[in-house]
């Protein structure tokens, strides 16, 4: 199908994020910062800008303080813009440092928005290959570190509150794309090789591939999270969200003889900025439930508004059996970084 779908208006109004915090990455332009505009317009109380450039956070932050909408609506809003590069474990672990040290204790919604899709072999500061490092391994660990805030701002303040209303979340922005993964996954990898080292070796790199794998084992990360936080009253959603086809300048940095055929395609049939960031809002703020499945609603892929079925591989034996392997090394390397990582999960 050519079209696609239309994106339902969201169904909460002004106030009703009245009081809460939020983190978005990469919210310096295109879905990132139009979701930073939607939050702040239904009365989000306090916004962190997590941005490469902090010239280009602060431009960010007065542009989303000068919007006539969010003036009329949320007069006390605040926004901080906090450095975060997420080629470098460093300033992940700065960037999480220097938030949980805000004199506000509570984190309501983690937008993990921040990625890149690159067409050649590019080495993070650390060693890894950029999609797998930006894509996966800095937003695993962020989520990690930041994850005991978020259960215990689920605790404090969402004991009492209506069932209709979203507990915290954590939201990592995926796409339809992780369908395209390599093929053969259970059998790629030799026995004796850590997925991790497999997948930042430049012999093993495919430009048509790792974008889409990457988007993969963001989804099997996010449902080993889901599965092991610990099970108590401080319920924590973990989810992923396709936004769609969006009108952007996501494509940029690919050759000009795969941009401008995507750019093409963005142009006939992309959503709006707005609209892509209101599929965001679906994930993040609307307490999706699968009809059959009263827990139905974490863990899961999320895309035209609605809790889809993920590529086949996800759901079979050995894509679990990935899945838990895949979970292990990021959370041992983690460790390695910040001996709390973890902390918050069951076994």
């Amino acid at each position: 199908m050519f079209a696609q779908p239309t994106i339902p208006e969201f169904p909460l109004g002004p106030a009703s994020l009245q009081g809460q915090t939020a983190i978005i990455t990469g919210a310096t332009s295109g879905i990132g910062q139009e979701l930073g505009f939607q939050l702040l317009r239904l009365g989000l109380g306090h916004l962190i800008i997590g941005a490469r450039s902090l010239q280009r956070g602060a431009a960010s932050r007065l542009a989303l303080l000068a919007d006539e909408r969010v003036q009329a609506l949320n007069q006390s809003a605040h926004i901080t813009v906090l450095e975060l590069d997420l080629t470098r474990y460093d300033s992940v672990v700065s960037f999480a440092r220097k938030f949980l040290d805000l004199p506000e204790k509570r984190l309501d919604l983690l937008v993990l928005n921040a990625g890149i899709n690159l067409a050649e072999y590019q080495q993070t500061p650390d060693g890894n290959e950029a999609c797998m490092q930006v894509n996966l391994l800095s937003n695993s660990f962020l989520s990690l570190m930041l994850l005991p805030l978020i259960q215990k701002t689920s605790a404090t303040y969402y004991q009492s509150v209506d069932e209709s209303v979203q507990r915290p979340t954590i939201t990592w922005l995926g796409s339809m794309g992780h369908a395209f993964h390599s093929p053969d996954l259970a059998t790629l990898l030799p026995s004796n090789v850590n997925i991790l080292d497999y997948f930042s070796a430049v012999d093993t790199y495919s430009r048509f591939r790792r974008y889409s794998d990457t988007k993969l084992f963001v989804i099997l990360f996010v449902r080993e999270l889901a599965d092991r936080i610990v099970k108590d009253d401080a319920v924590v959603i973990v989810n992923n969200v396709c936004p769609g086809t969006v009108a952007t300048g996501a494509d940029n940095n690919l050759p000009f003889y795969v941009r401008i055929p995507m750019n093409l395609n963005r142009a006939a049939r992309g959503r709006t900025v707005a609209d892509g960031a209101r599929a965001v809002m679906w994930a993040a703020r609307g307490n999706l439930q699968k009809p059959e499945s009263g827990d139905g609603w974490n863990g899961v892929y999320v895309a035209n508004s609605k809790i889809q079925d993920p590529a086949p591989f996800a759901n079979t034996p050995e894509g679990r059996e990935f899945a838990k392997k895949l979970w292990d090394e990021i959370v041992s390397k983690g460790r390695q970084l910040d001996s709390g990582m973890g902390d918050g999960l069951g076994s």
